[in-house]
């Protein structure tokens, strides 16, 4: 054991990682009752400093299941219940039943786009609710769920 306590096992290596454009990122949040919010970035490279891009240039559109398309203003705020910021927002709160399709589109002046589509799911009925402090890690909480007949499973 004592002659491996002697060598030396560091070794530097170098990584040549690509140099890439930037694309966008988006992360957004469609929630029944709510004004949509939504974020978009740019990626950085592995390796920079951790300071978010947030392009200017970019125009947000969702299409709500009516067909109507709106275009959501560049807004920056912050989630006073999640606190989570945000780019883009919309004055028109969201009505989201089950089933409903939205479409996300986002553009830049540079070319870029992306887009996006979710559908609201079901709501699951919650038959129990259980807490076994010495069966379950700290924190745990065990859900038990059973389809009633209302309910549709992918």
């Amino acid at each position: 054991m004592s002659g491996l306590a002697s060598c030396n096992l560091e070794q530097n290596i170098d990584v040549d990682l690509p140099v890439l454009p930037a694309q966008l990122v988006v992360e957004c949040y469609l929630e029944d009752g709510q004004a949509p919010q939504l974020t978009v970035t740019e990626t950085v490279p592995y390796l920079s400093a951790p300071d978010p891009v947030v392009p200017t240039d970019v125009t947000v559109r969702l299409t709500r299941p009516n067909g109507q398309v709106e275009t959501l203003r560049f807004f920056p705020g912050r989630n006073s219940v999640t606190g989570k910021f945000y780019t883009h927002s919309s004055l028109r709160k969201l009505v989201a039943r089950p089933g409903d399709t939205f479409r996300l589109e986002v553009t830049d002046t540079k070319g870029r786009r992306v887009t996006g589509t979710a559908t609201t799911p079901g709501r699951v009925p919650i038959d129990s609710l259980e807490y076994k402090f010495n069966d379950l890690p700290p924190g745990s909480v065990k859900l038990t769920c059973s389809p009633s007949s209302r309910t549709q499973w992918a």
